[in-house]
Parts: structure tokens; sequence; C-alpha cells
């Protein structure tokens, strides 16, 4: 861990307010040099989906249960990739997860 003022004068450039990607794998220890919200936002690239695998196997054989559930994250693909014409693919993908 380092000071936000070391990275500064090294010529690491940092905006406030702006979005902070780390790699699989990475720890970034909830790093923040303003106010904390409470609010997250993790994002992922598709090279992470075997990380994500993998943490899913170890979970279960732990019986830890998922923090997100895969239905809820189909359903959110599903709707960002679908236009406003797709109202009938949205509303069967929301019968499913209620009905799963």
């Amino acid at each position: 861990m380092m000071s936000l003022d070391v990275l500064l004068s090294a010529g690491v450039p940092w905006c406030s307010s702006r979005i902070c990607c780390h790699f699989p794998r990475a720890y970034h220890s909830g790093f923040s040099p303003g106010y904390y919200c409470g609010d997250a936002a993790d994002m992922a690239n598709i090279e992470s989906s075997s990380v994500a695998r993998e943490a899913a196997i170890h979970s279960a054989a732990i019986r830890c249960p998922p923090m997100v559930s895969r239905f809820q994250l189909s359903y959110d693909l599903a709707v960002s990739l679908c236009s406003r014409q797709c109202f009938l693919v949205n509303q069967l993908l929301l019968m499913l997860l209620l009905l799963g």
C-alpha cells in the first residue's frame, strides 16, 4: 500500500470520480482516497470468466452460497444486449427469473 501522493509524484495519472479497473486475482484492498459511500461496481473482461468459474467451484465446495445470482447476471446481460424492440424477450427472461 502506498500514499496517493507517492503515485502522483511518480506520474501515475489519477482523477477523482473516475472508474478504477483491476485485474483478476489482483488485490485492491478497498483503497479510496475520498469519501466512501459503500457502493461498488465490479466489471470483468471475458478472460476473467475462468477465474470466476474457479471461484464458483471453490465456493460450492465449501458450501458458500454465491453472492450474485447467475440468473440475475444472465438477465442483466440479456437486457443490456437487448434493444427497445426486444420487449418480449425481456419479459420472457423476467418470467424465467421469477419462476427459477
